[in-house]
């Protein structure tokens, strides 16, 4: 049973970082990071509600300087220049 479970979590692990290599990739042709794209497609489907930087900070448990950078380029392709919120 032990090991079963071990096999289990290497399989997660490999799938994991499967996984973010190929966002990774992916992001880099627009010259993001993986975690900078998953949360410009978080905002994209926030229709009609605002999300602050700290709420965004919590929610990806991403720094405060990840965050400024993936509001700006949010800000500026999507919605014109962006405007930084206090939390």
């Amino acid at each position: 049973m032990v090991n079963q479970m071990i096999n289990i979590g290497r399989l997660i692990k490999r799938a994991d970082v499967s996984l973010s290599r190929q966002m990774n990739d992916f992001s880099r042709q627009s010259g993001l990071t993986g975690n900078q794209m998953n949360t410009i497609d978080y905002l994209s489907r926030q229709e009609n509600m605002a999300a602050n930087q700290q709420a965004i900070e919590n929610k990806f448990n991403i720094r405060r300087s990840t965050t400024t950078i993936i509001h700006a380029v949010h800000g500026e392709t999507a919605a014109g220049p962006a405007h930084r919120r206090s939390p």
